[in-house]
């Protein structure tokens, strides 16, 4: 009883190394990505910004992003 439960835990803890490599090279390319899409967004929001505040004169007037 004490060997299978030993030997339960152990294969619970034991985690293959490729597989945990993976996971690390995919976690490290996920926040690579989604730092990416926050300075893109970052730059169209602080563009827009700008345009607004420049166009805020304009016979058309001002506009805003939904």
């Amino acid at each position: 009883m004490n060997l299978c439960l030993f030997a339960a835990v152990i294969a619970i803890m034991v985690k293959p190394l490729p597989i945990y490599a993976s996971e690390k090279a995919s976690e490290q390319l996920h926040f690579k990505r989604l730092k990416y899409e926050y300075q893109n967004r970052t730059f169209a929001y602080v563009s827009i910004k700008k345009a607004s505040e420049v166009l805020k004169s304009e016979p058309s007037g001002g506009f805003f992003q939904a």
